[in-house]
């Protein structure tokens, strides 16, 4: 699933906006750093022109001007023929803010030597961004393949499409690029940043349990009362400070295992699209556990006014289900009354992980919804502030936030 744009507002950063993002991919693809150079002169001789009318200006302008246009149409006879072939090579996948580094494999099959061959990407979008010079081959002869290396630059956390690569070359002039784009389609999966703090130990919810103390089992499954017989071990310290009562944790041997985990993608701004890219985080670490463990994971989410359930059981369907949470993007509003029907129907599970971007009346119906269902309740808020006092002090919610 490609990562949608995100939508318009006058306030975006500017290679947002289609016209912004079409010049500077033209101005990279087009122009080389000295053809640049000769570009800004132009531009600011030009003004200047207007302001002074000094002849030497004019004859800078003018002569930038002639050298510019001289170069594009010299271009023409020295551009690389169409017998090229282009091929993306290596994992195209990176953490936000990280370099993406990946090979291009460049094949002549064409029957003349190219010289001063210039590969790079095109039609890139805002969220990736090249790093470095491009690419440059200084000779191919027929029959011969090379390979190259691009650097792109990860911006934000999705699944992205790169759709073109471009082979040029800048002779005779060294000014502007002469060549053609190729289609050629690759994925590229930007993976956000982990979470700063590790996550609590999570219960397990388990279906034929059989329920054992922590010395004959190291797999947590809930909380209790205290017991006659139980160890200091056991006892859960944040819960029993919170109660004021003693609290033992409960865990069991099983090989079947269970966790639920909603997420609150009903973003309506970009501050709250920000703290989405942070529980989408968490939930990632959520998956990447739940399958070291070997435990199934059901995790909902909102789409297109519709409830999404990925129900997952094995470790490649577990690469499928992060990969689909990397390019997770905000809906406008989310069908509660929908998501309780379905969470109400799981069977033998009591605890649910709830991550919310922001706490409202509708989202602390849910809660109460939910809570009086049966199930214990962990809860995971962008804006902690919000989350009230009596559920810090309710022994069937945990807060993560």
């Amino acid at each position: 699933m490609m990562t949608r744009r995100r939508r318009w507002s006058f306030w975006m950063p500017p290679l947002e906006h289609p016209p912004i993002l079409w010049l500077d991919d033209l101005y990279r693809g087009a122009l080389t750093e000295i053809g640049r150079l000769t570009l800004w002169g132009m531009l600011f001789s030009s003004l200047s022109l207007l302001a002074s009318g000094s002849y030497l200006i004019a004859a800078i302008f003018w002569f930038s001007c002639f050298t510019l246009f001289i170069s594009y149409v010299l271009g023409f006879f020295f551009k690389p023929s169409a017998t090229i072939n282009l091929r993306r090579v290596g994992l195209l996948k990176v953490v936000e803010g990280s370099e993406l580094h990946y090979r291009i494999e460049v094949e002549n099959t064409g029957g003349r030597t190219l010289r001063f061959i210039i590969v790079e990407e095109r039609g890139l979008v805002p969220e990736l961004r090249p790093v470095g010079p491009s690419a440059v081959i200084s000779e191919l002869v027929p029959g011969q393949s090379c390979s190259v290396m691009l650097k792109l630059r990860g911006a934000r956390r999705g699944v992205y499409l790169l759709t073109h690569l471009q082979v040029s070359t800048a002779l005779p002039t060294g000014l502007i690029k002469r060549g053609r784009r190729m289609h050629v389609q690759s994925e590229v999966v930007v993976e956000p940043l982990p979470p700063e703090s590790h996550l609590p130990p999570f219960p397990i919810d388990r279906q034929d349990q059989s329920v054992s103390h922590a010395g004959t089992s190291t797999e947590l499954i809930g909380l209790r009362d205290w017991r006659s017989g139980d160890q200091l071990r056991d006892v859960h310290w944040r819960a029993t400070a919170r109660r004021g009562e003693l609290i033992a944790k409960e865990y069991a041997d099983s090989n079947s295992t269970k966790r639920l985990v909603w997420l609150d993608v009903e973003a309506n701004s970009a501050s709250e699209e920000k703290t989405m890219d942070e529980m989408i985080a968490v939930a990632i670490q959520l998956a990447k556990e739940s399958s070291r463990a070997d435990v199934d994971l059901m995790l909902f989410h909102g789409r297109q006014k519709r409830i999404v359930c990925s129900h997952v059981k094995n470790q490649r369907q577990y690469e499928k289900l992060i990969e689909s949470l990397v390019g997770v993007e905000s809906i406008k509003k989310t069908n509660f009354q929908e998501l309780t029907s379905q969470l109400v129907g799981q069977q033998n599970a009591k605890h649910l992980v709830l991550m919310f971007l922001q706490l409202d009346s509708r989202r602390r119906a849910l809660v109460s919804s939910l809570r009086s269902e049966g199930y214990v309740l962990i809860i995971w808020v962008g804006k902690p502030k919000q989350i009230p006092s009596q559920w810090r002090q309710d022994p069937r919610i945990e807060v993560w936030s």
